[in-house]
């Protein structure tokens, strides 16, 4: 199996909070439409941001990578406004169907390797220990905001004034 490699790439991950009680409250029409909503705005704001690529798309968790194959400088600061982006559009969805819907958002740069797995269903994804990362900071992050890495605040810089607030400690191996 071919493997590609990305070097200096930014990976965004966001989760919706709360999906398995949202899902016992709806229909799973409704909740189809809900996500299929907030997905379809995430999907549009990506592809106007650019170099975007969304990696996976399981269930109410989203994957991209911003650079990877589509390489451009300045990949941190489109990874946040993606990030951004996804907050903004997830509150007005709220706030128009009256509905308590949050999600989670990671933002990391790093490096990551690519290659297609599986045969009867083959998909191109993403491996490596920057992937572990970019899932422990969405899974800390708290409900409607964005937790960055080090690595992504440092490839920010000064134009992007973030909050220090929390640590999320990371285990080798």
């Amino acid at each position: 199996t071919a493997h590609d490699h990305f070097h200096n790439c930014t990976l965004v991950q966001m989760d919706v909070s709360g999906f398995t009680a949202m899902s016992a409250r709806l229909s799973s029409s409704e909740l189809v439409d809900l996500i299929d909503a907030l997905f379809s705005a995430v999907e549009y704001a990506a592809h106007c941001i650019g170099n975007v690529w969304m990696v996976e798309l399981i269930g109410d968790c989203a994957k991209f990578v911003v650079g990877g194959p589509y390489p451009c400088d300045d990949h941190a600061q489109r990874g946040a406004v993606l990030g951004q982006s996804i907050l903004h559009l997830c509150s007005r969805l709220a706030r128009r169907l009256r509905f308590p819907l949050s999600v989670r958002v990671g933002l990391h740069t790093g490096s990551v390797t690519a290659a297609v797995t599986g045969t009867s269903m083959p998909r191109y994804l993403l491996y490596g220990r920057d992937m572990e990362v970019l899932g422990k900071l969405e899974a800390n992050a708290n409900t409607n905001q964005m937790l960055a890495s080090a690595a992504a605040a440092t490839a920010l810089g000064d134009a992007w004034p973030l909050q220090h607030e929390k640590i999320v400690v990371l285990r080798d191996g």
